[in-house]
This record gives C-alpha cells, sequence and structure tokens, in this order.
C-alpha cells in the first residue's frame, strides 16, 4: 500500500517547521508554507475522486465547505509569503506571472467549490 502524497507533505511541513531558527529562516518559513498547500491540495486530490465515484455526497460536501476554503486561505497566504520573499530578492519583473497562478488557484478553488455545491 503506497503511503498517501498527503501525509507525505504533512511529515516535511513538520521537518521545516523544526530549521526556522537560524539564518535561512524566511525560506525553511516559506518551504513549511508549501508543504502545508501542498499537504491539503493532496488530501483533497485523494478523496475526492473516490468520493465523486461513490456519490458520497457527505464527503463531497467536507470538500466543498471546509477544505476547498482552507486551501483557498492557503494559497492567499502562500502568495503573500512569496511575494514578500521574491520583493527582498528580486525586482517587480517577473512578479505579475506569479500573481496570475497564484490568482488562478484561487478561482479554481471557488468554481470546485460552486461545482460540488450543484
Amino acid at each position: 500500500f503506497k503511503k498517501p502524497m498527503s501525509d507525505h507533505y504533512a511529515s516535511c511541513e513538520k521537518k521545516m517547521a523544526r530549521y526556522q531558527n537560524n539564518t535561512w529562516n524566511d525560506l525553511y518559513r516559506y518551504a513549511e508554507a508549501i508543504f502545508s498547500y501542498l499537504s491539503l491540495k493532496t488530501k483533497i486530490a485523494e478523496q475526492l475522486v473516490p468520493a465523486y465515484r461513490t456519490e458520497d455526497r457527505e464527503t463531497l460536501s467536507v470538500i466543498a465547505n471546509e477544505l476547498l476554503p482552507a486551501l483557498k486561505e492557503k494559497t492567499t497566504s502562500l502568495a503573500l509569503l512569496h511575494r514578500s520573499l521574491w520583493m527582498s530578492e528580486c525586482t517587480m519583473i517577473g512578479w505579475c506571472h506569479l500573481d496570475y497562478r497564484y490568482a488562478g488557484v484561487a478561482a479554481r478553488c471557488e468554481t470546485a467549490m460552486m461545482l460540488l455545491a450543484l
């Protein structure tokens, strides 16, 4: 039996939290946020298809009303953290492409919530 990826990412998130008291604190905090985001995203993916196939409306409701809003919130938090790091190391040039990507993920969460509510 394969270990679910959500568990793997949650484990990585915990590891990154342990390394935050050093010179690279901001990068470890960013890595922790990425793993937290990935853990939730893969948890949704692991539950969504089986729930849809078996018409498990209770699980689909939890995904639509709890997990996807949490993922959207994590996406926004991750984008803000990433932007802060970007601006401290780079110029504004190029950030607009990442802005589109983060906004696209947040919009996709909204659409998925709407579709699951139907």
